[in-house]
């Protein structure tokens, strides 16, 4: 069961799974994007290593 505001919504097994994989998915797009802007890993469109730390600070 999920609070939203005053109300609750009600979710099967299969929703909750699914809603579990997309937020994994999410994290996982930012640790790797985090980690190209780092320069730890290659960009995966032009296969170079660079470094972008604007781009990985979080402020």
């Amino acid at each position: 069961m999920i609070f939203v505001g005053k109300g609750s919504v009600k979710m099967s097994e299969k929703e909750i799974s699914n809603v579990n994989r997309y937020f994994f998915n999410l994290i996982t797009m930012f640790a790797s994007s985090a980690w190209c802007q780092l320069g730890k890993i290659q960009d995966p469109v032009d296969g170079k290593i660079k470094k972008d730390l604007k781009g990985a600070d979080n402020d």
